[in-house]
């Protein structure tokens, strides 16, 4: 006699089905325990950052009456800060890789790895804040948007550089170093921490260099 088709049906279901205790053998697996560890970690610093964000935005309103005295000004704003967010963001990631590979960590100090990165970092932000400054010269020349000379845009790329780079190049190298000596993954903290600070220090010392620029015109024509 051939088998019932609800024996069938069952052996079906049975193989179709996984076996008793994956779920659990995946949750205690090497992979989940990857997984469990970069969410702990990077999940809390996300958080927090999202909220400081919008402290960002604020102090960005606060400088709202300058547009109209820097004409211009906000072409080259959103350029500098993403090229400042994605310079700091891959110095982070190479500081990560070599804390992993034991080239740096808090005892070794700041070596000769940290001190090549960190001067490279510099230099690519103040080539990077020539060429924006140009291309949002041209772009304003092209349009017939009003805007200020190119000194002007210039002096503010590269006080930015000067005032933002250099401090967040150093906190990053900060950061790396901490996150490491406390056992955490530089690679889960570093780039949300530094990213959201190099937002809110950028906006909050535009007000200052707007400042700056704007006493320097008294003395020679920048504006």
């Amino acid at each position: 006699m051939g088998v019932p088709l609800k024996e069938k049906i069952k052996k079906r279901k049975k193989r179709l089905l996984p076996e008793k205790g994956f779920i659990r053998r995946s949750l205690e697996s090497e992979e989940w325990r990857r997984i469990e560890r970069i969410y702990k970690e990077a999940t809390p610093v996300v958080l927090v950052t999202v909220l400081m964000e919008i402290i960002a935005g604020l102090e960005l309103l606060r400088v709202s009456d300058y547009y109209v005295l820097l004409p211009g000004l906000l072409l080259i704003i959103p350029g500098l800060m993403e090229a400042r967010g994605n310079v700091v963001t891959s110095l982070a990631q190479r500081l990560g890789s070599s804390a992993h590979l034991g080239l740096i960590n808090w005892d070794l100090g700041i070596n000769d790895e940290v001190k090549v990165n960190w001067t490279a970092t510099i230099i690519l932000s103040s080539l990077l804040s020539f060429v924006l400054s140009l291309l949002a010269y041209l772009t304003a020349v092209i349009l017939k948007m009003p805007h200020m000379s190119f000194w002007g845009f210039l002096s503010i790329a590269l006080l930015m550089t000067l005032i933002v780079g250099t401090t967040l190049s150093s906190l990053t190298v900060l950061v790396v170093l901490l996150a490491h000596r406390l056992g955490l993954d530089p690679d889960n903290v570093t780039i949300p921490i530094v990213a959201t600070l190099g937002d809110i220090f950028a906006v909050g010392s535009l007000y200052f260099i707007i400042r700056i620029v704007l006493f320097m015109d008294h003395f020679i024509k920048i504006i």
